[in-house]
């Protein structure tokens, strides 16, 4: 998920020779034609569709019953800190450093001041510890690719320097509405590609297919093809350790995410309880009020 100019260019090299085929008929610019057409004028978010839950039962308790849930810590923590940390290397870049040390020295400076809205996440263990690590991870990489790209190209404008060093955006935002999704957030967007990226701090075999809905959003919006994505799984072991895997977005998986759409929105329309799985996801935030067994 930290994306270098050089990581870039070796995913559009296999992106060009991988095969793929993927129907006219499962491209998000056929919004307004089946199977892509939604169900419902509803909207989830890629979440919802892809929830813990096989029936989508914790849909209907969160958007029929209103329902509260909490959150996943260890993911929010570590999706936080990278997007807070890629921004604020952008920032100090626009803002005239340009020097590795420098940077690492500004990033330092400013992590005390992002701990305060770490704080939130004090009852996971070894929040800062885990938090600290991808920020210092973030810095680690971008300072070396600060200096490398000044010495290549010292002349460069900030725009463009700042482009270099994160050539890709974090929190990527895409209206997904025809293709009945909310505004939905990319984890990053590689446009040079373009490409999709997705981060985890878990596996499961779902994860993949929401890099159909991003591709289907915005393919729905900017007629262009989104054909591959990475999914992203990011652990802290002493260090931050990340294994991005390379998808194909294939027929498969966009027609599994628009069966997952099209019940969730069905719910929504009918407010029929769906009921209880066999078996319970043991990190689904509904399982303390739902009655779900594990």
């Amino acid at each position: 998920m930290i994306f270098t100019l050089d990581q870039i260019a070796l995913y559009a090299k296999r992106a060009r020779s991988t095969p793929r085929s993927i129907s006219e008929e499962l491209r998000g610019w056929r919004w307004n034609e089946p199977p892509v057409f939604p169900s419902s004028s509803r909207t989830l978010g890629v979440s919802d569709v892809l929830s813990t839950c096989p029936t989508g039962r914790d849909v209907f308790l969160r958007y029929v019953k209103w329902v509260r849930s909490g959150t996943e810590p260890r993911g929010s923590l570590i999706h936080e800190t990278y997007a807070s940390a890629v921004e604020t290397v952008k920032r100090f870049i626009y803002e005239g450093v340009s020097d590795g040390n420098q940077l690492r020295s500004s990033m330092l400076e400013e992590f005390y001041t992002f701990m305060k809205r770490l704080d939130k996440y004090r009852d996971f263990p070894q929040y800062l510890e885990v938090g600290r690590a991808m920020w210092d991870y973030v810095s680690s990489v971008y300072s070396s690719e600060l200096d490398r790209a000044v010495q290549r190209s010292p002349f460069l404008a900030r725009d463009s320097l700042a482009s270099m060093i994160v050539p890709f955006f974090v929190e990527y935002p895409i209206d997904g509405s025809l293709v009945g999704l909310n505004q939905v957030r990319v984890d990053a967007f590689i446009p040079q590609i373009p490409m999709v990226a997705e981060m985890k701090t878990g596996v499961r075999k779902k994860y993949e297919l929401s890099l159909a809905g991003y591709a289907l959003a915005y393919e729905s919006n900017f007629e262009t093809p989104v054909d591959f994505g990475l999914l992203c799984y990011v652990k802290y072991e002493g260090r931050i350790n990340v294994r991005c895997d390379f998808k194909v977005i294939s027929d498969r998986m966009r027609e599994e995410f628009l069966e997952e759409r099209d019940k969730r929105l069905e719910i929504l329309d009918k407010e029929i309880d769906p009921g209880l799985p066999n078996f319970c996801d043991p990190h689904c935030p509904f399982l303390s009020v739902c009655g779900g067994k594990r």
